[in-house]
């Protein structure tokens, strides 16, 4: 017995609990004997599906694929409709399923063949009908789905979106399709199921790719959201050879298209924050003014933290400048807590905790982090396992398989004073740190804590290299981090 066949069986099960065996076999014409049967194990023929939801008032849907409601009077007025197409449809399929071919030879020959013509001709017009129409319900759900993603409304969206999974399953239209992958790619990243989302922006981008429309507005979102989502994975390498890739395939007219500058601003950023200082800052000052007004934003800050990386723009002067908040906070927190500035982490601890800051809140573990810094360098925290212990299941809420997490932790440890809790921390960040890019902010704290707790041998010496790197690559707020 099949899986299928195992739920469709199941669901058979949840009739029989409101009605009686017999009952069912006087309703459907069939013999006592052969409902038992089917209960049983014997496959369920199609007449006897056809007869359940004609008798019973099914959902044709429900009792053969297990989509949506048992009923069909609780099916939604389109969804009505399309569920009776469904049953017309299985219909015609059992009448072509009846025919016996046998021999064509003869006036009875020419008959069956005709009626076996009539039936594929009822077939293909209602398949037709039935995807002409789920078309219209899918197209509907998924615009409302991608509303409640716009919005952040992630419980309709997850609700939507279940919807349009199940209708998906009764139309063959590529472009839903399409939008049906871009949405759950955009739900996973949300949600934080970071590995099902890179599944959906790998399959998206691919599709996109097979087509020629990596040179859309679309496709390149699509490529975006990929190497974004690859970043946040600390995957770093693998997001930047992305960008670079999308940025060499896309033709002239491509490149005039606003999310080419988001693009190439997220790739200076990435290059900025991974050892090529002067290239990033000077993409992004030629790229910033080519962003739309909904991300020139992100760019903003990301040319923001490029300047103090530089050393052109202090901390404190950086809180002030134009750029949109959360990617701004975000970015001046992890600056602040590598370099242990109490009063600017302070400020960006109360943005990123105020109910302006719930969005990147929700987007990244750093302002959990970033608080609880600024609480530990401005006084000792009684309970500070409890309140690592709460971040800590933030970051497995947000999926994260970066080293960012124990690098913070070591570091907060190591400022509350406690040495052993820091030292513990810090190996698993060791240990995490070698199969990643975590960017220089990331890496001048982990190293900083490696030389404060008095790391010997090769890792002292690496970090003391990584610092007098950084001064020679022009990074001059990380060289001066050095203890």
């Amino acid at each position: 017995m099949t899986g299928e066949e195992e739920q469709l069986r199941a669901r058979l099960s949840l009739l029989m609990q409101q009605t009686t065996r017999s009952e069912v076999a006087r309703r459907t014409g069939t013999s006592l004997m052969n409902v038992s049967r089917y209960m049983r194990g014997t496959r369920v023929p199609a007449a006897f599906c056809m007869a359940l939801c004609r008798e019973f008032g099914l959902n044709p849907a429900w009792l053969l694929a297990g989509q949506g409601p048992m009923l069909v009077a609780d099916v939604a007025q389109d969804q009505t409709q399309t569920a009776g197409d469904l049953l017309k449809l299985v219909e015609a399929l059992g009448a072509v399923s009846r025919m016996r071919l046998g021999s064509v030879a003869g006036d009875r020959g020419l008959r069956m063949m005709r009626e076996l013509s009539d039936a594929l001709g009822t077939y293909e017009r209602l398949r037709t009908k039935l995807n002409q129409r789920t078309s219209e319900l899918q197209g509907r759900v998924l615009t409302e789905l991608e509303g409640a993603l716009q919005k952040m409304d992630l419980p309709r969206s997850a609700a939507l979106l279940s919807s349009a999974t199940q209708l998906a399953r009764l139309t063959d239209d590529e472009a839903l399709a399409a939008r049906l992958l871009t949405s759950q790619a955009h739900l996973s990243f949300l949600t934080r199921r970071l590995d099902e989302a890179l599944g959906y922006m790998r399959k998206r981008f691919g599709l996109a790719m097979a087509h020629g429309g990596v040179n859309t507005a679309e496709g390149m979102e699509m490529g975006l959201r990929l190497a974004l989502t690859l970043q946040d994975m600390g995957r770093n390498d693998e997001a930047s050879r992305t960008m670079e890739a999308i940025m060499a395939l896309a033709d002239t007219e491509a490149r005039k298209l606003p999310v080419f500058s988001v693009i190439a601003c997220a790739h200076a950023i990435e290059m900025a924050g991974s050892g090529r200082l002067a290239e990033g800052l000077a993409a992004l000052t030629r790229h910033v003014p080519g962003c739309d007004a909904r991300r020139i934003g992100n760019a903003q800050a990301g040319l923001v933290r490029a300047q103090v990386l530089a050393g052109v723009l202090s901390l404190e002067d950086a809180l002030y400048l134009t750029a949109l908040p959360g990617p701004k906070w975000l970015h001046l927190s992890m600056l602040a807590c590598a370099a242990e500035n109490a009063p600017v982490l302070g400020k960006c601890a109360r943005f990123l905790e105020s109910p302006e800051g719930r969005v990147p809140r929700q987007a990244s573990f750093v302002p959990h982090y970033a608080g609880l810094m600024a609480r530990v360098l401005a006084r000792p925290v009684a309970d500070l396992d409890a309140q690592l212990a709460r971040i800590g299941q933030s970051v497995t809420e947000h999926g994260v398989a970066s080293p960012m997490a124990a690098v913070l932790e070591a570091a907060i440890r190591r400022v509350a004073g406690d040495a052993d809790g820091a030292r513990a921390a810090h190996r698993q960040a060791r240990q995490a740190m070698q199969s990643v890019n975590p960017g220089y902010e990331l890496a001048a704290l982990h190293h900083r804590n490696a030389l404060l707790l008095d790391a010997k041998g090769a890792e002292r010496l690496t970090a003391e290299e990584f610092f007098r790197k950084a001064a020679e690559d022009g990074y001059s707020f990380i060289a001066r981090l050095k203890p």
